[in-house]
């Protein structure tokens, strides 16, 4: 999915939920393009778990289009942004589910406009 921040405050994280099978158990890929980091959280029951802490990419487009990518074999996962692999791990939630987009505004009173476009999906069995 190809992802841009248009305006707002930059302290906005956005990204992907995937494998979203119910309200407490899924997964997040989330970036900051101000600060050129990315994250990787599972939410297990309602708690939160970092798979990959917030780190500094130099992939990662301040204000400009970025390109997030997941490959999601049984509990394999690998992470891309702008096709550069960033990150690889394993987690422990659901083995399928939803994907959409989310946002997280950390400050009271943040607010952004984001541009979601060129979702992409390839599935096998």
């Amino acid at each position: 999915i190809d992802i841009e921040r248009i305006s707002g405050s930059p302290d906005v994280e956005y990204g992907v939920i995937f494998r979203y099978f119910s309200d407490d158990s899924y997964y997040t890929f989330m970036l900051n393009d101000s600060s050129q980091t990315f994250s990787v959280w599972i939410n297990r029951n309602g708690e939160w778990y970092s798979l990959h802490d917030w780190s500094y990419n130099r992939s990662i487009q301040a204000n400009a289009v970025n390109r997030l990518g997941i490959s999601a074999r049984g509990s394999r996962f690998v992470f891309f942004i702008n096709g550069e692999n960033v990150s690889t791990r394993s987690g422990t939630g659901p083995l399928s589910g939803r994907i959409g987009v989310t946002i997280s505004a950390p400050n009271t009173g943040d607010s952004a406009v984001l541009r979601f476009a060129n979702l992409e999906l390839q599935g096998s069995r």
